[in-house]
């Protein structure tokens, strides 16, 4: 009895490593633009909150991103700043006075 045909036994195998350094490096590639954006945020959001205090509304938000950025949820953490940058740019539109981003 063949359990395997011979088609199965030459069929070429995915490069499983390749793929594994490819998710590694496009990993790699999400983590420190995550990061520089999320203190990018804070500082703003620090120097912000004196002149607009509402503007901490946008915290809750934040610290969702870091706690994403912390499991190592980078393309997720990079969506929800994307959120409080949105937020940001809409509030300094309102505002003129707060800082830049």
């Amino acid at each position: 009895m063949t359990y395997f045909s011979g088609a199965y036994l030459t069929a070429p195998q995915p490069p499983v490593w390749g793929a594994f350094a490819a998710e590694a490096a496009g990993t790699e590639a999400m983590r420190q633009p995550a990061a520089a954006i999320i203190q990018r945020c804070y500082r703003w959001l620090e120097a912000a909150e004196p002149i607009l205090p509402q503007a901490v509304a946008v915290a809750p938000v934040l610290v969702t991103a870091v706690q994403q950025y912390a499991a190592q949820q980078y393309p997720a953490s990079l969506q929800q700043v994307a959120v409080v940058v949105q937020t940001v740019q809409q509030l300094r539109a309102a505002v003129p006075g707060l800082p830049p981003l």
